[in-house]
């Protein structure tokens, strides 16, 4: 819900000091196609341009890559944060997501 889109504190804390997110998703889709790339991010603690954007895009990108592609947060320490904080939340939203066995599904992919 919106309680982890503002004033998110928990999530803000992964990121690097100083950091601030952009002006949403919608701005940078309109200023730069390529923002979406992986590896088109500054920093090893986002997964592309468009993470930065805000941090709905940011938990967007970091779970969409949980689910397809875990090998890409696996490539830094603060993005893999990011996931276990994202299953830990997943987890309380809906119980039976505490259930996966991320291991399978990594293998799977």
């Amino acid at each position: 819900g919106r309680e982890y889109e503002f004033g998110d504190t928990e999530w803000q804390a992964l990121n690097p000091r100083g950091f601030s997110y952009g002006k949403g998703g919608a701005v940078m889709r309109g200023e730069d196609s390529t923002s979406g790339y992986m590896g088109s991010a500054q920093s090893d603690d986002f997964l592309n341009r468009y993470s930065t954007a805000s941090a709905a895009e940011d938990k967007a990108e970091v779970w969409a890559a949980n689910m397809t592609e875990m090998k890409l947060v696996e490539a830094s320490s603060t993005l893999k944060r990011k996931r276990d904080l994202l299953r830990k939340r997943a987890a309380t939203l809906e119980p039976a997501m505490g259930l996966v066995d991320w291991e399978a599904l990594r293998r799977m992919q």
